[in-house]
């Protein structure tokens, strides 16, 4: 199983603006530094958590179908783009038609598809024979991600900001511990 980014977040749930304004930064020198740093901190916020923020695509590629519903990756799915297969008698490529060969759960955290009451066809016994593209996160803007998840990507910024080295003669923590307790609100715990 491979999880494969198709289409990055065409936005940043935080903007240079608001990062400034946090930091209290008052000079335009540093934006360029600053916006890594906001896509560095959004990065760490998302791995932590497991899912992104703003709409992202992603590619779920299998060897075959589960026996039952199949979960997506990803945290809060948005819609399913396609589910394809290769077929084992052709060898071609068969997308399935959504509404008749499988449903769709966006509404579950984690996202799932569950086929049709006849199962999942059987694909060809090959590797990576099944793909399923999808769309995941709170939506395309910032304004759609929860402000508590953007005032911690504004403290691990601002951390990596301030912290541009690895060394130092202070004790240092790599992420506010005030950043990863807000994140940690969001978790999703799957109790299958």
């Amino acid at each position: 199983m491979a999880v494969i980014t198709i289409t990055a977040p065409a936005v940043e749930p935080v903007t240079v603006a608001e990062f400034k304004s946090h930091a209290r930064i008052e000079y335009a020198d540093e934006d360029a530094g600053i916006e890594k740093k906001i896509t560095a901190a959004r990065e760490y916020a998302e791995r932590y958590l497991g899912f992104p923020f703003i709409s992202t695509e992603f590619e779920l590629v299998l060897d075959t179908f589960p026996r039952g519903p199949l979960k997506l990756p990803a945290g809060r799915l948005q819609s399913v783009t396609s589910v394809k297969y290769v077929a084992p008698d052709t060898g071609l490529e068969v997308t399935l038609t959504a509404g008749t060969d499988y449903e769709v759960d966006t509404y579950s955290v984690p996202g799932w598809i569950a086929p049709a009451a006849s199962g999942w066809p059987t694909p060809k016994a090959t590797i990576n024979a099944v793909r399923v593209r999808y769309v995941a996160g709170y939506g395309a803007t910032a304004a759609d991600v929860p402000a508590a998840i953007r005032e911690a990507i504004l403290q691990i910024a601002s951390s990596y900001f301030e912290n541009r080295e690895s060394v130092s003669d202070v004790s240092m923590m790599s992420v506010p511990h005030g950043a990863e307790s807000t994140l940690d609100n969001f978790r999703s715990y799957d109790w299958e």
